[in-house]
């Protein structure tokens, strides 16, 4: 099946319509339609040329919405990592960021958890809940010790 340029380029601004990709993660999308990787390079150097396609503001956008869901930094970078962002822009990216990663991690306990934990299976529950997350067990302590 042979794609054109204009059509590929459609499809790439249909999916940046929606939310900001990294680069490695825009062409695997993009390799679901075409198998010509010349025609994949040329469709993101367009698309780098002109703003639209932009790993450092995909990588904000991404931490921004984990951190809002409640997520630490342990599961942002493994997720990161999946989506194609190299080591150094997520590294920057957290950095830039930093929230005060105690703070969201009890915001998330909070949200699902009503009380401290009344016995050893309950604060297992929660922390598990907590690692789960992304959340170091420094947190963790902290915040189960909070209340």
């Amino acid at each position: 099946m042979t794609i054109s340029l204009a059509v590929l380029r459609q499809s790439a601004l249909t999916l940046l319509a929606r939310r900001d990709f990294s680069v490695a993660e825009l062409a695997s999308r993009l390799r679901k339609k075409t198998t010509d990787e010349n025609l994949i390079q040329q469709v993101i150097e367009q698309l780098l040329e002109k703003g639209w396609l932009d790993d450092y503001r995909a990588a904000a956008s991404f931490v921004r919405q984990r951190i809002d869901r409640g997520h630490g930094p342990l599961r942002i970078r493994q997720d990161m990592r999946a989506r194609g962002f190299t080591v150094e822009m997520i590294e920057q990216t957290l950095e830039e960021q930093e929230p005060d990663w105690e703070e969201v991690a009890f915001l998330a306990w909070q949200r699902k958890f009503s009380s401290i934990p009344k016995n050893d299976k309950e604060k297992t529950k929660q922390i598990r809940f907590l690692q789960y997350r992304g959340f170091s067990y420094d947190i963790i302590r902290c915040v189960l010790n909070r209340e």
